[in-house]
């Protein structure tokens, strides 16, 4: 029988075609054309080829990627111009609004402070019909001390769409409980937090859980190699940012059959649908939602899933316009 896939709003007043990604990082969204575009002007740059792989063997190899990446985004106008592009970039692709992570510890290299570089972004954005909502991601590896400042000045840039505070890093050697008084910061004064955590570990996840108060972690399939985890995010109303191509592409690669999403959502975890790095992993929103329907097929609580956890969005993108994948007979 044939299968025929389309794409179906959850709520009412969305647009059947549209997308909010809730969650994407800027630098590693950037399309390839912005690259190509300025390595013409500067061939002293890391050659665009470089700048992103098939797989990824570990988090050397995607830092590597990253790092050369950055290398094009030294000032303001260059990154005002890698907005527009990704901004127009995701018009293409149907996406009406996106929650984007962005990592100051990496501008300061070009002496560029979190502020600059997100009014820069939204000046990006500016010319376009997307949303865009920022997310201040911290590295675990750089301290405490460093989180408590980015969440000061998060809580100064609100105005310039900056909505939350998010932490990534080597999550084995930093854990959350280093982060708790920072986070707590963030939380009291209105923003969103979030963290990266389960790639390594279930503890992780415990941590992050237990010592952050999160709402959302980042990737977390880790969770679900222990059902007290899973009963844990499903109490606690944990969503889980599920990022497939991401899960395939990273650790030599992985096949995306072992994606553990339906354990979660079996055992009354909210899953939410976002790209990552879109263009580190040759991805989109619309392509991710294909990918659930061809390892999920229909299943009305992957729907339920997805609706419980984008209500929980609204209030950090202003409109969420989240869509689910039927695979519907024909």
């Amino acid at each position: 029988m044939k299968r025929t896939r389309h794409f179906a709003s959850i709520t009412q007043k969305t647009p059947a075609d549209a997308f909010t990604d809730v969650h994407t990082h800027f630098e590693g969204a950037i399309p390839a054309d912005f690259f190509m575009k300025e390595f013409s002007a500067h061939p002293q740059y890391p050659h665009p080829d470089r700048l992103r792989l098939p797989v990824y063997n570990d988090m050397t190899d995607f830092a590597r990627c990253w790092c050369g990446r950055m290398v094009y985004l030294s000032t303001p106008d260059a990154i005002r111009r890698a907005a527009r592009m990704l901004a127009a970039d995701l018009e293409r692709n149907h996406v009406a609004a996106v929650i984007m992570h962005f990592s100051p510890d990496e501008y300061f290299r070009h002496d560029l402070t979190a502020g600059t570089v997100a009014g820069a972004i939204q000046d990006g954005f500016r010319m376009s019909n997307v949303v865009c909502r920022l997310i201040i991601d911290c590295v675990r590896d750089n301290g405490p001390d460093h989180t408590g400042r980015m969440v000061e000045e998060a809580l100064l840039l609100r105005n310039a769409g900056v909505i939350g505070i998010g932490l990534g890093g080597d999550e084995s050697a930093h854990p959350a409980g280093e982060f708790r008084q920072s986070f707590r910061k963030a939380k009291s004064g209105g923003l969103l937090t979030t963290a990266h955590c389960g790639e390594l570990s279930v503890e992780s996840v415990v941590d992050a859980a237990e010592q952050l108060d999160i709402r959302r972690v980042v990737h977390g399939y880790r969770a679900a190699d222990d059902p007290a985890v899973i009963r844990m995010l499903a109490e606690k109303g944990i969503a889980v940012e599920v990022c497939l191509s991401s899960y395939a592409c990273m650790y030599g690669g992985r096949p995306m059959s072992t994606h553990p999403l339906m354990k979660l959502i079996t055992g009354g975890v909210d899953i939410i649908i976002g790209t990552d790095d879109a263009d580190m992993f040759t991805t989109t929103i619309a392509r991710e939602y294909t990918l659930l329907g061809d390892l999920v097929g229909n299943d009305d609580r992957i729907v339920e899933s997805i609706r419980n956890a984008s209500d929980r969005c609204r209030m950090y993108s202003g409109r969420v316009h989240i869509n689910a994948t039927f695979l519907t007979s024909g």
